[in-house]
Order: structure tokens, then C-alpha cells, then sequence
């Protein structure tokens, strides 16, 4: 029997897999939950309004936060400033990126003409989502470093239970408002912000300090992660923008669902993803952990493979029978995605090991591309097939970005093709001893 067997206590690596997929599966059927609601709430074309409200400031929150949760992981993990300062540093850039966030994201509603669209209620409720969700990034950034996986479930879990709360409740009175289901949003975050801005305290005061070096040296390395950040969350979202502006809200209202469903493929790997990066970032073998990192994408990428061929079957017939037959189409939508999604894995666990090295570069130019093409192909094609047109967009943008991405990390990593892809005779044995060092 494997050594690893023996062990009555599994390692750091597997334990935390284990505490941050539990709440993210109750997360996922919560949310699933959630937007069912919605859905039956809005319909296509409210649910399209909501979804284009909430992609403006969720561009500006992949960018607004400076990378700072990337670089406090990095510099927390690998102990190179004293916590207390990164602490007070982080305070201050909390409250800064807030003001500078939201400045940003209403500039985008008003090129983009959507208050004469929707609306000033829906602009100014979405804005306020904004400093929350900054607090809370930063914050995950920290709790990273330290490997406290289960707080980052905190993060998850509360604001999609206290959703849920006030989604129930409005569909039980049957009051359907874009505006009302936004605000439940805002307030959600808000809440947890608090609770995990309290907790924080236990690593050091939250007063804000200006330290000039460290901001300066934290937003060096920041904002390449930030870039990197921003062309990746380009490419999951300019879809949309696109197909509102090309097409109307109601096709908007399908895709969303259709991705919504084809995302959920993504919790467990996006889970190893987040753990693999905290472990990297506190590894002191950079080229050791990369054979880890391939092993796991083995393990992952074809692991995978049988429940996205179960979801490409099952999709179009459950889809209408569960959010109404106003999303039939959200199952060629999910069809046509599937295959970008899977490709995408490549990616995100090849990535979550550069970027705990410190190396978010590679991610910035191959998803610049990668997002050229997706713009492209959606102009091409959403005029002329609408939501499964944006879809079709968005897996040739995914896999272009994933097979490239695989080559550049082999480049980078001293390893072939093969030691990504080929899946070994030994891949077989119990993968978390393989992170017992770690």
C-alpha cells in the first residue's frame, strides 16, 4: 500500500481542497438556487438588464484592486514585509481603489449610453457593490497567505446565503424589480465585508498608514497581476456587452443562463486553483512545485472530461424545464460553450502556479489575444446567431487561450508537452501525497 495511505492526517494541500469545495458546492446549489428565482422573477429580458448592470462594475473590480490580493499573497507567503505594515497598506488602498473604482465604473455606464437605457436607480445601486467587493478581495489576499482556506469559504458562503434570504422573500411576495434584486446584491456584500474586515484585526490594526516604499513596491507587482486580471475578465465578459449592444437584453438573458450552467463545471477546479496558488506562493521550490502543478492538471483536465459529456447531453432538455421555456435556447448556448470551458482548465491551474511565483506576465499577453479574438468572432457572429453566436465566440477565445497558455508555462517551467498532457501510469496514486511537502 502507498505510504500516503498510512496517514491519519491528510496534508495541508488536500484538507484545504477538501474545506474550500464543501462551501463552494453548498455555495454553487445556493446560487443555482438564486438565479432560478431571478429568472422567474425578471424573465429573459429583465434578467438580461440585471446581468449588463453588473458586468461594467465586475470589469472594474478585476482592475480596481490594483492585484493587491495577488501581491499581499505573494509577499505575505513568501515573508518578505512585515505583516502589520502590508496590514495598514492594505487599509489605505481599500479606500483609495474604492473611490478610484467607482469613478471608473460610472464613466463606463455613461459612454456606454445605459442610464438613457435603464435607468439611474439601476447605475447608482450596481456602483455601490464596488468598495465591498474590494474589501473583500484584499482581504482573501491575506487569509491566502496565512492558508486560512476556511475563511475565504466565509467569503463565498454569507453573502450568497443573505441573497438568497432576500430573493426568497421577494419571490414569495411576487415583486419582480431589477433594481430591488440589485440592492439585495449591494447589501449582501456589504454585510460580509464587515464581518471579515473584523476578523481581519487578528493579523494587525486596520488604521491606514502610507508607507511609500511598500505601496510603491506592492503596486509594481500588483498592477501586472491586475492587467492580467483585467484581459482575462475581458474575455468572460465582453461577450456580453457586445451581444447587448448588437442584439437586445432578452438574448443577453439566455447566454447569461446558459454560461451560468456550463460555469458550474468550473467550482472544483476553481478551488484547486485558488489552494494551488496559495501553495505556490509560500513554496521555496519554484520548478519542484511546476511537476506538481502538471500532475495536477493531468488529474484535473481528464478527470473532468466525463461530467462535461454528461452536461453537453443533458443541458437542453433540463434547462427549460427548470428556469422556464423562455430559456430553451440557454441549451445550445451551453453546448456551445462546453468545449471552451473545458479547454480553459488547462489555464486556470497552470496559472494559479505562475502567478504564486510572482510571474502574472504570461497570463496578460496570452488573454490580450486570446480577448482580441473573442471580439472579433463576436461581432462576427452575434448579428447573425445571437446568444449561441457569443458562445461559439467564446470557445474559440478559450481554447486559443488555453493551449497557448500551456505551451508558454512548459517554455517557463523546463518541462514538455507531454509532462502537461499525457496522463502517466502512476497518476493513479493518491495525488495529495504528492503536496505532503508543501
Amino acid at each position: 500500500m502507498h505510504k500516503a495511505l498510512q496517514k491519519i492526517s491528510l496534508p495541508k494541500f488536500l484538507t484545504d481542497v477538501l474545506s474550500l469545495s464543501g462551501s463552494r458546492f453548498v455555495n454553487l446549489g445556493l446560487t443555482f438556487i438564486i438565479g432560478v428565482l431571478i429568472a422567474r422573477l425578471l424573465g429573459p429580458e429583465g434578467k438580461g438588464i440585471m446581468t449588463t448592470a453588473l458586468v461594467i462594475p465586475g470589469l472594474v473590480l478585476s482592475f480596481a484592486d490594483l492585484g493587491m490580493r495577488q501581491a499581499i499573497t505573494f509577499y505575505m507567503g513568501k515573508k518578505i514585509y512585515d505583516d502589520q505594515r502590508i496590514i495598514s497598506t492594505v487599509s489605505l488602498l481599500i479606500f483609495l481603489t474604492s473611490i478610484l473604482g467607482t469613478a471608473c465604473a460610472l464613466a463606463g455606464y455613461l459612454l456606454t449610453g445605459f442610464e438613457t437605457r435603464y435607468g439611474w436607480a439601476v447605475i447608482l445601486i450596481s456602483l455601490c457593490v464596488i468598495p465591498s467587493s474590494l474589501a473583500l478581495t484584499y482581504s482573501s489576499g491575506v487569509f491566502m497567505a496565512k492558508r486560512e482556506i476556511s475563511k475565504i469559504s466565509l467569503i463565498f458562503i454569507i453573502p450568497t446565503i443573505l441573497q438568497l434570504i432576500g430573493v426568497t422573500v421577494l419571490f414569495i411576495l411576487r415583486y419582480a424589480s431589477v433594481e430591488w434584486l440589485l440592492a439585495i446584491n449591494v447589501v449582501s456584500v456589504f454585510i460580509t465585508a464587515i464581518l471579515v474586515l473584523y476578523y481581519l484585526r487578528k493579523y494587525g490594526s486596520l488604521r491606514p498608514v502610507l508607507i511609500p516604499e511598500l505601496v510603491w513596491v506592492m503596486l509594481k507587482k500588483g498592477l501586472v497581476y491586475a492587467a492580467a486580471l483585467f484581459v482575462i475578465s475581458l474575455n468572460y465578459r465582453v461577450d456580453i456587452i457586445i451581444l447587448e449592444y448588437l442584439t437586445n437584453s432578452t438574448q443577453v438573458g439566455v447566454y447569461s443562463v446558459g454560461v451560468t450552467v456550463a460555469d458550474m463545471l468550473w467550482l472544483l477546479p476553481g478551488v484547486i486553483n485558488m489552494v494551488n496558488f496559495s501553495h505556490s506562493a509560500s513554496s521555496t521550490d519554484s520548478l519542484d512545485y511546476a511537476r506538481k502543478t502538471a500532475f495536477l492538471l493531468r488529474i484535473v483536465l481528464w478527470g473532468a472530461l466525463a461530467p462535461f459529456v454528461f452536461l453537453f447531453f443533458l443541458s437542453p432538455y433540463v434547462i427549460p424545464w427548470i428556469y422556464g421555456i423562455g430559456f430553451a435556447t440557454s441549451g445550445m448556448v451551453v453546448q456551445a460553450i462546453l468545449p471552451g470551458v473545458w479547454a480553459m482548465l488547462i489555464f486556470k491551474i497552470l496559472n494559479s502556479d505562475l502567478a504564486g511565483r510572482g510571474r502574472p506576465e504570461a497570463a496578460f499577453w496570452v488573454y490580450l489575444l486570446a480577448a482580441i479574438i473573442n471580439i472579433v468572432f463576436n461581432i462576427w457572429w452575434d448579428p447573425l446567431y445571437g446568444a449561441v453566436g457569443a458562445a461559439w465566440a467564446s470557445t474559440v477565445s478559450y481554447t486559443f487561450g488555453g493551449l497557448l497558455f500551456g505551451v508558454v508555462y512548459a517554455r517557463m517551467s523546463s518541462l514538455s508537452l507531454a509532462d502537461l498532457f499525457i496522463l502517466r501510469r502512476n497518476d493513479i496514486q493518491p495525488f495529495f501525497a504528492l503536496f505532503a511537502k508543501n
